[in-house]
């Protein structure tokens, strides 16, 4: 990207608010913490610069350390409905598409990296660990018996198939 052009990307600027907390009882209190997670939904309009440039600006305000979660093992989910793939390449795709997000916009990031110290991790680095198997049987115990929790999942991908 050209010089002039990340000027530009930087001077359309957005506000970032909280939307929701979890869990609620921290809906006070969140700011206190040092350390804040943040979710990215790849190829969705709400981590494009500029916007993604407010998050982070945001983030470098409040917290010293932050932890970006790259969904890319989920978005092949969204790439097999939206697009039709086979599981097997909307995989190699979604993979593709998580190490391009951190390549791309690394620099978004580097702006605030005096304030807060920022690190990258996936979903598909997450569910090589050795833990990952013990945390996915609770999380699906936690979505088929906790009604609010399971609202919060489908919620986004609700509102994500309408935008369809």
């Amino acid at each position: 990207m050209k010089t002039h052009d990340m000027d530009s990307a930087w001077s359309n600027r957005y506000k970032a608010k909280v939307d929701r907390v979890s869990p609620q009882s921290k809906r006070h209190a969140f700011e206190r913490l040092d350390s804040c997670f943040l979710g990215v939904s790849l190829q969705n309009r709400n981590f494009v610069r500029p916007k993604l440039a407010g998050i982070v600006q945001w983030i470098g305000r409040r917290f010293p350390y932050c932890t970006v979660l790259v969904a890319d093992t989920v978005h092949r989910i969204t790439l097999e409905v939206t697009q039709g793939l086979a599981p097997e390449v909307a995989l190699i795709e979604a993979l593709a598409l998580g190490r391009e997000f951190v390549d791309r916009e690394r620099r978004v990031f580097d702006r605030w990296s005096e304030q807060t110290q920022f690190s990258f991790v996936t979903c598909d680095e997450i569910q090589q660990r050795p833990a990952y198997g013990g945390y996915h049987r609770d999380l699906v115990h936690l979505f088929e018996t906790d009604i609010p929790f399971s609202e919060s999942v489908e919620s986004p991908s609700e509102a994500r198939a309408s935008d369809l």
